[in-house]
Order: structure tokens, then C-alpha cells, then sequence
């Protein structure tokens, strides 16, 4: 199933155990969000991307946070 909003699209499958995978996408096609319902517990994974739109930075569950740095970002 895909549903459509203003500047983001979403979508949900639940495979054969019966969790939940959800994806939200940005205007530019970027998965901005990624969560999973397993067994009642709900797990969420967040993306960033810059004005170049290359990956930012990843945050799980709202508390762990990756910062993505590319060789070009290092060398300044």
C-alpha cells in the first residue's frame, strides 16, 4: 500500500510473522524514516540528508545517532 501527502510518501508491508515494516520517502525519493513493530515493541530508524543530498545522518530509535561524514566533509 502507498499513500501520498504533501512533499513525502509512505509505505507498509508486513511480512509472514506479521511485523510491520513502514517507510516514509522525502520529495526527493530519500527514505526519511524506516520503522519496524515487532512482537508490540516499535523500532524507528531516521535518515538526514544535506542540501547536496547526500546522507547526513542516521538516527535509531531517537536516543543513537551517526553522523555521515564523506571524504570531501573530512578534508575541511
Amino acid at each position: 500500500m502507498k499513500v501520498r501527502s504533501t512533499g513525502f510518501s509512505a509505505t507498509f508491508t508486513i511480512n509472514s510473522k506479521g511485523n510491520i515494516m513502514y517507510y516514509v520517502y522525502d520529495q526527493r525519493g530519500n527514505i526519511k524514516q524506516f520503522s519496524e513493530l515487532v512482537n508490540g515493541s516499535n523500532f524507528k530508524t531516521q535518515f538526514t540528508f544535506d542540501e547536496d543530498n547526500r546522507p547526513k545522518d542516521i538516527t535509531f530509535n531517537a536516543t543513537n545517532k551517526v553522523n555521515i561524514v564523506t571524504p570531501n566533509q573530512a578534508q575541511q
